[in-house]
């Protein structure tokens, strides 16, 4: 999972730092509406009750989210159905995290 980004944003809130970021989610890779969430992390590294979630656009496993966070570090996990190169299927679910 990897992401890339900027300090644009949105207006869903007034507070924080406005971050854009999108990125890609790979392991085969995962589906179409398949489900990102950034979780906001206070300077300790644990999560916030700030989170938001998007999702995966195409089957390249590509998303963008565009909102605010009061702080620089967020926790992002992807879940969802992949594509399983060996069977051909998408039938299998999996869970991501960076």
């Amino acid at each position: 999972m990897g992401c890339g980004g900027s300090s644009g944003g949105s207006d869903h809130n007034d507070l924080g730092q406005p971050y854009q970021f999108g990125g890609a989610v790979q392991k085969g890779p995962l589906q179409p509406g398949s489900v990102v969430t950034a979780y906001e992390l206070n300077q300790d590294l644990e999560k916030t009750d700030t989170s938001y979630t998007t999702q995966i656009e195409d089957y390249e496993g590509n998303y963008n989210m565009n909102e605010r966070f009061n702080t620089p570090y967020v926790e992002l996990v992807a879940q969802g159905y992949y594509f399983n190169e060996l069977t051909g299927k998408n039938d299998e679910q999996m869970r991501m995290s960076a």
